[in-house]
């Protein structure tokens, strides 16, 4: 009975062991199944950054700019670009592999954002045009410019300067045309002056908020874009005014001035003549 007991009581620590055993093999196993998904996490990711897939590439070369789908892959261009541009500095074999592919999808990319840009900056040259329609389109597609920006600020500039050279000719001409016509008005300067300023303040509230938001510019820099596109307009109001007040003036004075000289001749045709009498002898009876 004692070896029985005693084999027994072997048995048992030899399965504590193998129980020991198998726990540490066990977290072994989980910690490493942990690590794999990790890895395969990231590799998996990384997977989907780099390559480039077919749709993007058909997307990208031919569906029109306006459509939803183009700028759906260009936000995802830009983003492999991006991350690829990341990952060059690790010299990795596969970023190199569709580095090629991604700068010719960019050029592409380049080349329609450019063209259909300036269409809708050309638009406002039209006459009778509404400005604030293509206004309106280039907003939505502000993510154009901002591609530009990121990738080829010598296009964003070209895109930006001649916005900037179209829209300053446009106001000035419109509120040059608009401030003479005004000023034909027979109403008090007042409230003419006070139609034009307010013609002027809408356009160019209209204006600063449109070039903050696409440009992408605040403080001084948006001061700085918003005076070049309106520094004619406002050096023409400020003379104009100034001009138009004078005039206005002038011609108050001189119908004052005919007013007055037609009030003198009523007075004096009104005034009585020196009395003339019949004789020296009946001096109430007047002619």
């Amino acid at each position: 009975m004692e070896n029985m007991l005693k084999t027994f009581q072997e048995d048992l620590g030899s399965i504590s062991h193998e129980i020991l055993t198998l726990q540490q093999q066990s977290v072994s196993m989980n910690l490493r199944l942990k690590n794999r998904q990790a890895v395969r996490g990231e590799l998996s990711q990384f997977v989907d950054d780099i390559i480039v897939p077919e749709s993007m590439i058909l997307n990208i070369l031919e569906t029109p700019v306006t459509e939803k789908e183009f700028l759906e892959q260009l936000y995802v261009l830009d983003h492999k670009i991006s991350f690829v541009k990341e990952q060059s500095f690790k010299d990795s074999r596969s970023c190199q592999d569709v580095r090629d592919i991604l700068e010719k999808l960019k050029l592409k990319a380049i080349g329609k954002i450019r063209e259909y840009l300036l269409q809708k900056v050309y638009l406002f040259r039209k006459p009778m045009t509404n400005y604030q329609v293509p206004q309106n389109a280039m907003l939505k597609h502000k993510f154009f410019y901002q591609f530009l920006m990121t990738h080829e600020r010598e296009v964003a500039r070209e895109i930006r300067d001649e916005y900037v050279d179209t829209m300053g000719k446009i106001l000035f001409s419109y509120f040059k045309t608009y401030t003479n016509r005004l000023m034909k008005l027979q109403y008090p300067f007042e409230s003419l002056f006070r139609s034009q300023q307010y013609a002027l303040l809408d356009n160019a509230c209209r204006e600063y908020l449109f070039v903050t938001e696409f440009f992408m510019v605040t403080g001084p820099a948006a001061q700085e874009l918003f005076n070049s596109i309106m520094n004619r307009t406002l050096t023409m109001f400020v003379f104009s005014s100034w001009r138009s007040g004078i005039e206005v003036e002038g011609r108050r004075g001189e119908e004052e001035r005919r007013i007055g000289e037609g009030e003198r001749r009523r007075e004096k045709r009104e005034l009585p003549t020196e009395p003339k009498f019949c004789g020296d002898g009946d001096r109430h009876v007047l002619f």
